[in-house]
């Protein structure tokens, strides 16, 4: 595995457009629309033709008669079918803290046609569902399960169809976003690193008991606001296995990686924290 320091110069801009636009407008353009969720309004949005919006779901929906609460990533196949992650049914994106610390697996998978607005649920019961990514073939979807640090793949095609596994485990870090390499394989930036040999997010989540009592007991930014300020993106091939990986100790550069887009040249890097845009160039 190649591991090298993580270098980036910072675009400033403002801390919602870091956490939303930087995997949305960068990533989801395909034909004549651009599908987004807004921080603030968790919709989705179609758009069939210039100057025409057409909103698809919004957070006051049901789906399957359970609430949709926090619309997380997504990935659009090349035919239009969209496939979006709602990390729980209890708590909203600004009370992500108490899903990161609740021990919460109410998360689920769904798959949208933008033509009928027919919704399926694929998958339920994760534990934070977050990142979304078709393979290059769409014959699999990988789905980050953040508090578990692990990445599940759900088969679309073949032998296997609608056959879920695990598709990489015991991770360094809790994910966030996955996206795709352009040398092959995928992007997965952490949130939050597991600190060895302890760390205090892997005892909590042994513990549901103890869950449930910090976020009675405890505000939940006070245990996010000690964690370390580490910056960790690591690269996986087709088989889930870690390549590279590239870090920032201190977080000074660039802290709990949100996402990344990588054109070739650069990888744009999203941050949750910082309020910025990182460019890397990939030839480091």
């Amino acid at each position: 595995m190649k591991k090298e320091n993580l270098s980036v110069t910072g675009i400033f801009i403002p801390e919602s457009v870091t956490q939303v636009f930087v995997y949305s407008l960068l990533t989801f353009k395909v034909s004549n629309f651009i599908l987004f969720n807004t921080f603030c309004l968790f919709t989705l949005v179609f758009f069939p033709q210039k100057g025409k919006a057409v909103q698809l779901l919004s957070a006051s929906e049901a789906i399957e008669g359970k609430p949709v609460k926090f619309l997380n990533d997504l990935d659009i196949q090349s035919d239009g079918i969209i496939y979006f992650t709602d990390s729980s049914q209890h708590w909203t994106r600004r009370e992500n803290r108490l899903v990161l610390l609740g021990n919460d697996h109410t998360g689920r998978l769904f798959r949208l046609d933008p033509n009928t607005r027919e919704i399926t649920v694929m998958m339920d019961g994760i534990y934070f569902a977050n990142g979304v990514q078709l393979s290059p073939d769409e014959d699999f979807l990988l789905i980050v399960e953040t508090t578990t640090a692990r990445i599940m793949k759900y088969y679309l095609k073949g032998p296997k169809k609608d056959q879920v596994e695990v598709f990489a485990d015991n991770l360094p870090g809790y994910g966030d976003n996955i996206r795709p390499r352009k040398a092959g394989g995928y992007w997965l930036g952490l949130a939050v690193i597991r600190k060895q040999p302890f760390s205090i997010l892997d005892f909590i989540y042994a513990r549901p008991w103890l869950s449930k009592l910090i976020i009675k007991l405890i505000n939940p930014n006070l245990l996010v606001k000690y964690s370390p300020q580490y910056g960790l993106l690591i690269a996986l091939d087709q088989d889930g296995n870690i390549i590279q990986s590239l870090h920032d100790p201190a977080g000074q550069n660039v802290t709990s990686i949100s996402t990344v887009s990588d054109t070739g040249e650069y990888l744009y890097l999203g941050s949750y924290y910082k309020k910025l845009i990182g460019r890397l160039r990939v030839n480091f």
